[in-house]
C-alpha cells in the first residue's frame, strides 16, 4: 500500500474537518468588515450610541466565535494525536516488515530522520497543508466576488497586488527541495556518529581518540553549517521579499482606497470593508502560493518513507527439515573479500559445528543464511527458498538465532519471557532455572544489570524453549562458567532438532555430527 493511501485513510477525514473549520473565518471576516464599516460611518456622523452598540456586537461575535473555535480545536487536537499515533505505529510496522538485509543496512540516523522529520512533514500535508491550501483558494475567490459586487476595479487591483506574493516562493522553491534532502542526509550522518560515540565512549577514552572523533564530528558540522547557511540565505531572501511585499500590500491598499474615496469611486463604508478584508484576502493568496514549495518538500518526504512500504515478492512457507544450499557465493565486506565462489549443501536436521579463525566470516555466514546480508553473486536457499521469500513467521517460529553479543534490554528476564508468549514463558522459566538463574534474578533484575554469563543464560533459555527445528548459535558458551557449560552440553546432547554452532569450544565438537571449516574464503566439511 502506498504511503499517501495509508496516511489519507487515517488523516484524510481530520483534514476535511480542519478545512471546514477554517472556512468559518470567511463569513466571520465579511461580517466583521461590515460592522467595522458601520462603526466608522456612525463615528463620523457622531452617532455615539450606535457606535457603542456596533462595538458591543462586534465584541460578542468575536468572543463567541473564538470560544467555539477553541473548543473544536481542543477536540480536534485529541483526534489528531490519536490519528498521529496510529500512523506512527503503521510506519513502525512497515519498518519492521522490511527484509532482514534491508533492516541491517538502514542506519540509525536515517531511520530517526524518517520516523521524525519526514513523518511530521507527510502528516502535516494532510492536517495543515491541504486544508490551508484549499481554504486559501476558496477565501480568495469568495472575497474577490464579494468585493467586485461593489467595485470590479477594486477587486482586480487587490488581486494584482496579491499576486506579487508569488515571487518569493518561486525564487526559493527549487532550492528548498534540494536543501531538504541535503539537510536530512547530513543530520542522519551526525546522528549516527553521535550514537556511535555514545556506544563506544569507553574505547574513545581508553585509546585517547577524543581528538580524532571531534575532528571528524567537526567536519560533519561544517558540512551541515554550509547547508544551513545556504538555507538561511534563501530564507533571509524570502523573508526580506515577504517584508517588502507586506509594505506594498498594506500601504498600497491604504493609498488606492483613500484615493478612490476622494475621487468618489467608493463611499467610506465600502472603503473600510475593502481595507478590513484586504488583509485576509492577501493572506489567503499568500497561503496558496506559499504551499507550492511545501508540497514539493512533502513529496520528497513521502518518497523517502515510501521505501518502507514498497511491494514485496510474495513470500512462501518454509518446509520442515530443509537443507541449506549455497551456490557459487561471492561476498565482500567493504573491500575485504570474505567468500569466493563458495558452494555446499548443509543438512539442517543434524548438529553441525562451524570452525574458523576470528574474523574469517563465521557470523557473516549466519547473516547470509538468514538473508540479513545479500551476496554479491550467487544464490542461497533454505528448503529450496531464497531467504528473502520466506515468511517472517517461519523465520521466527522455525529458526532461532543466538547472537554472539547478547542484546541488552532494560526489562527483567521474566518480562522478556512474557513478551515471547504465555505458552513459551513457562518453558523459558524452566530452562532459566536449569541454567542456575535464581528467582530473584529472573523476576527482579534487569537484563542490562546482569553479568555476561547471566545474559547468555537468559538467551540460551529462550533458544532451547523456542523448540524451533533449527538453532543457529554464535559462540553460545562465551561468558559461561564450567558448571553452566556442562548444563549447556547436556541440553545440546538431548536436543532432537538441528543445531548449527559457531564456536571455538573443543568440547562441543564431541557432541556434534558434522564439522565445517571456513578457510581461504571457502567452506569445507572436515568431519
Amino acid at each position: 500500500m502506498k504511503v499517501n493511501k495509508i496516511f489519507s485513510a487515517v488523516l484524510g477525514k481530520l483534514g476535511i474537518i480542519y478545512f471546514v473549520l477554517k472556512l468559518c473565518y470567511i463569513p466571520i471576516g465579511i461580517l466583521i468588515a461590515q460592522i467595522l464599516a458601520k462603526v466608522v460611518s456612525n463615528a463620523i456622523k457622531g452617532k455615539t450610541s450606535q457606535v457603542i452598540q456596533n462595538a458591543v456586537n462586534l465584541l460578542i461575535i468575536l468572543v463567541s466565535f473564538h470560544v467555539c473555535y477553541l473548543i473544536l480545536e481542543i477536540w480536534l487536537e485529541k483526534k489528531k494525536l490519536s490519528a498521529s499515533h496510529k500512523c506512527k505505529m503503521m510506519l513502525y510496522k512497515g519498518y519492521l516488515e522490511r527484509p532482514l538485509w534491508e533492516l541491517s543496512n538502514i542506519t540509525q540516523g536515517d531511520a530517526i530522520e524518517k520516523l521524525n522529520d519526514d513523518f511530521d512533514t507527510v502528516k502535516g500535508k494532510y492536517l495543515s497543508l491541504f486544508p490551508e491550501f484549499w481554504t486559501g483558494i476558496i477565501t480568495a475567490v469568495i472575497y474577490f466576488f464579494y468585493l467586485q459586487n461593489y467595485n470590479l476595479g477594486i477587486a482586480i487591483i487587490l488581486l494584482v497586488i496579491a499576486i506579487l506574493q508569488l515571487v518569493p516562493p518561486i525564487v526559493v522553491k527549487k532550492y528548498l527541495q534540494v536543501n531538504y534532502e541535503k539537510t536530512r542526509e547530513i543530520e542522519a550522518q551526525i546522528t549516527d556518529y553521535v550514537i556511535a560515540a555514545y556506544k563506544g565512549f569507553t574505547t574513545i577514552k581508553l585509546y585517547d581518540l577524543k581528538g580524532w572523533y571531534l575532528k571528524k564530528l567537526s567536519k560533519l558540522h561544517k558540512k551541515y553549517i554550509k547547508t544551513g547557511n545556504e538555507g538561511e540565505l534563501a530564507g533571509s531572501i524570502e523573508n526580506s521579499m515577504d517584508t517588502l511585499m507586506e509594505y506594498i500590500l498594506k500601504y498600497g491598499t491604504y493609498a488606492f482606497v483613500g484615493l478612490f474615496i476622494v475621487w468618489g469611486i467608493l463611499n467610506l463604508e465600502i472603503g473600510v470593508q475593502v481595507i478590513a478584508l484586504a488583509g485576509s484576502f492577501f493572506s489567503s493568496v499568500k497561503t496558496v502560493f506559499g504551499s507550492i514549495p511545501q508540497f514539493s518538500i512533502s513529496k520528497i518526504a513521502e518518497k523517502r518513507i515510501a521505501l518502507w512500504f514498497e511491494e514485496r515478492n510474495e513470500k512462501q512457507h518454509l518446509i520442515e527439515d530443509p537443507n541449506i544450499e549455497l551456490k557459487h557465493i561471492f561476498y565482500n565486506y567493504e573491500e575485504k573479500e570474505i567468500f569466493y565462489d563458495v558452494s555446499f549443501i548443509m543438512s539442517c536436521d543434524k548438529k553441525i559445528l562451524i570452525k574458523g579463525e576470528n574474523g574469517i566470516g563465521k557470523s557473516t555466514l549466519f547473516q547470509l543464511i538468514l538473508g540479513e546480508k545479500i551476496p554479491i553473486q550467487g544464490e542461497i536457499k533454505i528448503g529450496g527458498l531464497n531467504p528473502e521469500l520466506i515468511q517472517e513467521e517461519d523465520l521466527e517460529k522455525k529458526i532461532f538465532l543466538l547472537l554472539q553479543d547478547d542484546i541488552v534490554f532494560t526489562v527483567s528476564p521474566d518480562e522478556l519471557f512474557s513478551m515471547i508468549g504465555r505458552e513459551k514463558k513457562e518453558k523459558c522459566m524452566q530452562y532459566a532455572r536449569k541454567f542456575g538463574l535464581s528467582e530473584e534474578t529472573i523476576k527482579e533484575k534487569r537484563i542490562s544489570e546482569l553479568s555476561g554469563g547471566q545474559k547468555k543464560q537468559v538467551y540460551l533459555s529462550i533458544a532451547f524453549a523456542s523448540e524451533t527445528y533449527l538453532l543457529l548459535l554464535d559462540e553460545p558458551t562465551n561468558y559461561l562458567d564450567e558448571k553452566t557449560k556442562q548444563i549447556f552440553y547436556q541440553l545440546l546432547k538431548e536436543r532432537a532438532g538441528g543445531v548449527i554452532i559457531i564456536s571455538h569450544d573443543m568440547f562441543i565438537e564431541e557432541l556434534i555430527e558434522e564439522v565445517y571449516e571456513i578457510k581461504d574464503k571457502n567452506i569445507k566439511r572436515i568431519k
